[in-house]
């Protein structure tokens, strides 16, 4: 099984053939009793017999716990008996999003059907409690601090909002960096919760470094370059002021990746449509928030904005590629003088 210039494969029958330049030879490889169980599961598998390939799939596993072929064929076993929790389980360990799909379409029909005149009373009473809790809180003596309650009227009155933190003290830095934490923690959450049907997570792979850069890290950039920029071309706002109106824009976000989480572990992948059309709009009412934040925080119209933005995302493009530049000139020293040392040692 050791090769040291091979040339070609071929496949005959149930045996392998690998050619050796080097060596000048012909290794064949044959299959053995495990190979003999995989290949027998499978042809069963293939031709419907789900419960006489359960044992030899079974047997499979007792001989390689990874074989994520075994999981699937199990995973269609426990589908045909009716156990659509099981056939979920050993999709999953087999990493097959079809057959999860197919299995948790069955548990959500199962759920609605037995469920379904609870569920809407429940649904209706949901909505009637929050009106009458919103209409008992604003007759009661309570009130929630005003920097608490921009952070929802800046989605519903983003205009007014951003006119009260630029001239009223209406923000608070506090809020927007919990604000931005929360951005962080649920795209997290977006990443390791997600439906199985749609999207794979791989613990070993995943780096939440990233994910901050890529959601909270994201917004400080805008924040430190346009606050550089809009210096430099008369805008009215403070450092201060840019971070909080910004830190109240991710309030959508924060929303939409709670909702897509959500609705991941309950759609199909053939309803994928909808989780695009909600990332869409959330993330393009976002990015209008930030417009008009920007315009009422430096008093900019919406030219003055668009030239001040369009500078902004160069100058961020500018700093990423200088702060990778950094980096991997950082990394050739240290390998470097990792490897002067290590000459002076040696010699």
């Amino acid at each position: 099984g050791v090769f040291s210039d091979p040339t070609a494969i071929a496949v005959y029958g149930d045996k392998v053939y690998v050619s050796d330049a080097q060596n000048k030879s012909i290794t064949v490889f044959e299959k053995n009793e495990y190979g003999n169980k995989v290949f027998s599961a499978e042809e069963l598998t293939l031709n419907g017999n789900y419960s006489e390939a359960a044992g030899l799939w079974e047997s499979v596993l007792s001989c390689d716990r990874a074989n994520q072929l075994a999981y699937a064929g199990l995973s269609k076993y426990e589908y045909s008996r009716g156990d659509y929790k099981a056939a979920c389980e050993y999709a999953k360990l087999g990493y097959s999003q079809n057959l999860y799909a197919k299995a948790q379409s069955k548990i959500r029909g199962e759920f609605i059907s037995n469920n379904f005149f609870w569920i809407f009373p429940s649904v209706i009473i949901l909505f009637v409690a929050i009106f009458l809790l919103s209409k008992v809180l604003n007759k009661s003596k309570f009130k929630l601090p005003r920097a608490i309650k921009n952070i929802f009227s800046a989605v519903v009155h983003p205009f007014d909002t951003f006119d009260q933190i630029r001239y009223y003290n209406g923000g608070s830095a506090t809020v927007s960096t919990v604000l931005l934490i929360l951005y962080y923690v649920s795209s997290v959450m977006k990443n390791m919760y997600n439906g199985f049907a749609f999207h794979i997570f791989r613990a070993k792979e995943y780096n939440s470094g990233l994910t901050l850069l890529s959601s909270a890290g994201l917004i400080l950039l805008w924040v430190f370059v346009g606050w550089l920029v809009c210096s430099l071309m008369n805008g009215k706002g403070t450092l201060k002021d840019i971070y909080i109106a910004n830190g109240y824009c991710v309030t959508p976000l924060i929303a939409m990746n709670i909702l897509l989480c959500a609705l991941s572990n309950i759609l199909l992948p053939e309803q994928q449509i909808v989780l695009s059309v909600i990332g869409i709009l959330f993330t393009g009412y976002t990015l209008l928030m930030i417009c008009i934040a920007t315009m009422k925080i430096h008093e900019y119209n919406f030219f003055e904005f668009a030239g001040s933005g369009i500078v902004t995302v160069l100058g961020m493009t500018l700093v990423v590629f200088i702060v990778f530049m950094i980096f991997i000139l950082g990394q050739e020293a240290i390998s470097f003088v990792t490897t002067i040392v290590k000459e002076l040692v040696t010699r």
